[in-house]
């Protein structure tokens, strides 16, 4: 337990470090080489800052509130369960996790990339995270095909994909030692796989909470329905739960004051 914990704290301030990292390569190398050999007018590259400005904010801004929110269960709680542990009563809504070793306000589930748990006050910056991140994916792995494409001849940049997605293709394939176009290559894949990864986990997450379910409850996957037939009547109420009563701003500014609103609502009942 001792090691894994100190592996997951440490890939997360990797993560951490990464995310502004790759911004600055994107805006040092990528955009420069883009505009230069696309002939971007003045309008379309100043709003590509903005737009890769925007997303880079919503990126970092969602992450570092997910961290450092705190989302343990307050004392002063007169309902609930007792946890022997925290020595005070917990909403029923509530879990104690052994990682963070801390009894966790609605718990959704323990995050190991960010290694913290997901609860009532940090969901809102989790899903958000999630969601401009595949945001950022897409956009930037459109401009990085661009990018990567110009350094290729033919049918070089498939090939080089193959390369790194087959190993045996190096054995039919002429090529040089590891350099510049495949080490973008690797780059432009890992881009393509956090789009996926990312939007993902988005629509997952984000379909639990307009039904009214937490991770756990969705992992039973045997539910019932009561009285209507929707995928759940409550999708309103339980998306203010989780984004707030200013979702609008929520959704464009991290840092933005949105107040949560009630719990989750299901007509969905677990059997």
């Amino acid at each position: 337990m001792g090691f894994w914990l100190t592996f997951e704290k440490v890939q997360c301030w990797v993560i951490v470090f990464l995310t502004p990292t790759v911004f600055l390569v994107e805006m040092a190398v990528v955009r420069p080489d883009i505009v230069a050999r696309y002939s971007m007018g003045s309008f379309k590259h100043a709003l590509h800052i903005v737009l890769s400005t925007f997303s880079f904010v919503n990126v970092a801004g969602n992450m570092i509130m997910v961290i450092f929110t705190d989302t343990s269960v307050k004392r002063g709680n007169t309902q609930g369960i007792y946890c022997e542990v925290c020595k005070l009563k917990r909403p029923p809504d509530a879990w104690h996790c052994k990682t963070c070793d801390i009894c966790i306000e609605r718990r959704d589930h323990h995050c190991f990339f960010l290694h913290r748990c997901i609860g009532r006050q940090n969901h809102r910056y989790y899903i958000l995270y999630l969601f401009h991140m595949a945001v950022s994916m897409l956009y930037s792995g459109y401009y990085n095909y661009l990018y990567l494409s110009a350094m290729f001849d033919n049918y070089g940049f498939l090939l080089a994909i193959c390369r790194m997605l087959n190993p045996m293709v190096r054995m039919f394939v002429k090529h040089d030692c590891l350099g510049l176009q495949d080490t973008y290559t690797i780059f432009f894949l890992a881009n393509v796989g956090l789009f996926v990864w990312s939007a993902a986990l988005c629509h997952y997450h984000l379909r639990n909470v307009i039904r009214g379910l937490t991770w756990h409850e969705s992992m039973k996957k045997k539910f019932f329905y009561k009285g209507s037939r929707l995928a759940d009547e409550y999708w309103k109420e339980n998306l203010i739960s989780v984004f707030g009563t200013r979702w609008y701003w929520a959704i464009i500014w991290p840092f933005a004051k949105s107040p949560l609103q009630g719990n989750f609502k299901s007509s969905l009942k677990i059997a």
